[in-house]
């Protein structure tokens, strides 16, 4: 069986992604693992009234995606890009993992150059490796060269592993420079409407729409069970992307899609984001709190505005690989950093999610997770 596998399973298929949604299900694991909503975020009482009334749509969607659907979005994408977005410019995906997929089958051959940060989310490594990419690293906060890429990768807002987002005045230099070097932006979006305090500002996308593929999903907002995920981009790269999505599913669900419509169309839509960002704030403050007060000195760790992550960077000694499996035994999960790297290399950083666990949780977590790290700067074993 394995001398039939192809090439492509062995850059594709590491388990990593399977293992983190097992750990996050077993009962007595504090998991700082998945960057998964918790679910008593749903919005099941929309979801409920959505399914009521009228009949949803059973049959077959287009392909790219129910048309009143696509015009609701480009119409508020109009009204905060501050540019017109027309529903032919929109593609709606099975999530939007497969909106990565699509955008790899269309555009890259063997060894094309795809830029990514280091870290950067590893599931886009995982599907862009399918289709031979090569990468290479940028730097977004101060990028030198984008020549030679034909793809470029950035997760813009409350970034997935740092929870860091790039400023205007960046993201301006961004857009300056795909035009100059002719290379195509993926803008992968799925936390933009998770922010704590103030929106981030505009993406890349409403600066640069001829350089600009932007990806943005439902999952993180209404539930990942709809598998929904949205692309905006030139209508001719739309209408390429939708004619390899045949090849694929065909189209996306018309009952989902239609659920999420009505959802959308709701006047308590509104309330809800307001309560899931406060819902998130509330959490994120728990876990920097949590990482003051435990953590030993040297170890730092980012200060997010929005999302769901934390990046904690330990002394360069410490090998997050090998301290994921002592905490799996203290039953603490969290994401070793080197997962986050095109290279795979030994990594002193770690991820860790505050979006399912509650408060107590967090702050239990966080002091065995702390106590860990002083035994291993200190040589020491816990016995």
């Amino acid at each position: 069986m394995e001398s039939r596998l192809a090439v492509r399973y062995q850059q594709i298929a590491d388990p990593t992604v399977v293992k983190l949604l097992e750990i996050t299900n077993q009962p007595g694991i504090i998991s700082f693992a998945g960057g998964i909503p918790a679910p008593e975020t749903f919005p099941t009482e929309l979801v409920a009234d959505a399914t009521r009334g009228t009949p949803l749509n059973l049959q077959y969607s287009s392909t790219q995606g129910i048309l009143e659907l696509r015009e609701l979005v480009a119409g508020k994408l109009s009204r905060e890009w501050a540019r017109q977005v027309n529903a032919n410019e929109i593609l709606i995906t099975s999530g939007s993992q497969q909106a990565l997929d699509l955008i790899g089958r269309t555009f890259l051959n063997d060894d094309d150059t795809v830029l990514v940060e280091d870290p950067t989310y590893f599931v886009a490594l995982y599907v862009l490796s399918a289709y031979g990419a090569k990468y290479q690293t940028v730097d977004w906060h101060k990028p030198r060269s984008l020549a030679g890429a034909k793809l470029a990768y950035v997760v813009s807002n409350y970034q997935n592993p740092t929870g860091e987002t790039l400023t205007q005045v960046q993201r301006q230099v961004i857009a300056t420079m795909l035009g100059e070097a002719g290379t195509l932006l993926v803008e992968d979006d799925p936390y933009g409407e998770l922010y704590f305090g103030r929106r981030p500002p505009r993406p890349i996308a409403s600066i640069a729409p001829k350089q600009t593929i932007y990806v943005t999903s439902f999952s993180k907002i209404m539930a990942p069970a709809f598998r929904l995920g949205v692309v905006v981009a030139e209508a001719t790269v739309i209408e390429k992307l939708a004619r390899v999505k045949t090849g694929m599913d065909l189209c996306t669900s018309a009952m989902t899609q239609g659920i999420a419509l009505r959802v959308l169309q709701d006047p308590r839509y509104t309330e809800h984001l307001i309560k899931l960002r406060q819902y998130y704030g509330r959490k994120a403050r728990v876990m920097l709190m949590a990482l003051k007060q435990y953590m030993p000195k040297g170890v730092a760790w980012t200060h997010p505005q929005g999302g769901m992550f934390v990046w904690v960077t330990l002394p360069a000694c410490v090998d997050t690989a090998q301290l994921h499996e002592r905490a799996l035994g203290e039953k603490v999960a969290f994401v070793p950093g080197y997962i986050f790297r095109s290279s795979k290399e030994k990594s002193s950083s770690l991820r860790l999610s505050f979006a399912t666990a509650s408060g107590e949780e967090i702050e239990r977590g966080i002091e065995i997770l702390a106590s860990l790290v002083k035994q291993t700067l200190r040589g020491g074993e816990r016995k």
